[in-house]
């Protein structure tokens, strides 16, 4: 009489578990994206529950295999432990043969520092607490929520004794907002970064009156991206925060085209 291992019941178990082990874990043994701690037990679960099946199945087997002796209780403990002892092997000769179908392991999303503008509150730490010299953090100008205005709150000193560019009647103390006519009454305004130290003062007048269309923001091209900011660490507002890469500036107002802030 010959023995078949691999009868239909069995190999559904086997597909059972090559698909609960492929979905539930990636190749580092961790729970794959997408799926949460509770999810990744049940697989865990579901794993073991085959596993056991394919115990009681090879142990069948093995019975029904020698089903013409005298079966007693030695004989039958024999043919149990024997079961037990050779499904194993058998689910890791199935592994190796179906390890290439398996899934990829998930590539994780690197993480890059930024800053939420709208818990931000222009404390000054972005210009005093980075590492870098100016500080990787500069301001961002939203100009599809801008007023072109013919006086800036972000330009312009509250205590200015004029509206002209003399030194004493503008907020920035570097001198990194450029003022340009366009139109009578409309004037454009844009960054210099790098003479943009990052101290926030802009921000806070475009956001005390006017559209709040200037903001703070980490750019890429100059953080490097440590492991535990310096800044985050002493950021009151807990502004600072981690987005994937794919998706890599956070902006005030959800822009249409999301050209209008980045680099």
């Amino acid at each position: 009489m010959r023995m078949r291992i691999y009868n239909h019941e069995t190999t559904q178990i086997f597909e059972k578990y090559d698909k609960v082990t492929a979905l539930g874990h990636s190749g580092n043994g961790s729970c794959a994206i997408g799926f949460t701690k509770a999810q990744s037990a049940k697989r865990k679960v579901q794993s073991a529950m085959c596993k056991m099946q394919l115990t009681l199945r090879f142990a069948i087997c093995v019975l029904r295999f020698t089903g013409d002796r005298r079966m007693n209780r030695r004989n039958w403990l024999y043919t149990l432990l024997t079961g037990m002892i050779v499904s194993p092997f058998a689910l890791l000769f199935r592994n190796g043969r179906h390890s290439s179908r398996r899934q990829a392991p998930a590539i994780t999303t690197p993480l890059l520092w930024q800053i939420d503008p709208t818990q931000c509150t222009q404390c000054g730490r972005c210009e005093t607490e980075c590492i870098l010299k100016p500080s990787a953090v500069k301001c961002v100008h939203q100009y599809e929520s801008c007023g072109y205005c013919l006086f800036c709150s972000g330009y312009y000193h509250d205590n200015r004794a004029s509206f002209d560019t003399a030194g004493e009647n503008l907020r920035c103390p570097t001198d990194a907002v450029i003022r340009t006519y366009i139109e009578d009454p409309y004037y454009e305004y844009t960054i210099d970064e790098d003479k943009c130290v990052g101290c926030g003062k802009c921000v806070k007048g475009c956001k005390s009156f006017g559209n709040g269309s200037l903001f703070l923001q980490v750019r890429h091209g100059l953080c490097k991206q440590c492991n535990q900011c310096r800044i985050a660490v002493v950021c009151p507002s807990k502004a600072f925060t981690k987005v994937p890469a794919n998706e890599p500036y956070l902006f005030k107002h959800q822009p249409d085209d999301r050209r209008a802030a980045t680099p």
